[in-house]
């Protein structure tokens, strides 16, 4: 099963863009892979494109499934997109954050997404796809973002090596842990 999606895999990648991000989703029957500015969903059994997403700008730098695997959510520039994995279309189109996105993570019960950019975490209420809280801790680039399993926090990787916890409810910064 791997083995033929690798090799479809590899005989399509003469794409003029590399692969920059691959995941697998959790039930583990596709992958998404990220080249340039579009997403590509392959069925793993059998290595055939079940989905080619083209919605950015500008090359796609995260992609991750929700925890059900029925959405999907891509980010490149100042825009995530969530998408319907049965059907491929685009549900929401979240705009608004300052500057470049560069890690997304699904909530646990698939109702927000957080998405990190240069100094924020935006979490979105899916529903509405409106900004629900932006969590502003210490000085420092966000470059990931990462609910807990129960939902209640968000870590941020900030910096060269800081990770902040944050209360996702209460909109509060718990801790800010460094490796010093």
């Amino acid at each position: 099963m791997i083995a033929s999606l690798l090799s479809v895999f590899l005989l399509g990648a003469q794409a003029a863009s590399p692969v920059r991000f691959l995941t697998f989703s959790h039930n583990g029957q596709l992958m998404a892979s990220a080249s340039g500015s579009s997403v590509r969903v392959w069925a793993v059994s059998n290595g055939v494109v079940q989905a080619l997403l083209n919605a950015h700008d500008g090359p796609v730098s995260a992609v991750e499934f929700s925890l059900d695997d029925s959405m999907i959510a891509t980010v490149s520039s100042s825009t995530v997109h969530v998408w319907n994995v049965a059907t491929s279309e685009q549900t929401i189109w979240l705009q608004g954050q300052s500057s470049h996105a560069s890690s997304i993570s699904f909530s646990p019960d698939g109702k927000t997404l957080a998405s990190a950019n240069y100094s924020t975490v935006h979490v979105w209420d899916l529903a509405t796809g409106h900004s629900v809280a932006e969590l502003k801790g210490d000085s420092g680039t966000v470059f990931s973002v990462a609910y807990s399993p129960d939902g209640r926090y968000l870590a941020a990787g900030i910096g060269a090596a800081s990770v902040q916890i944050w209360d996702v409810a209460g909109q509060r910064l718990l801790a800010t842990l460094n490796p010093h």
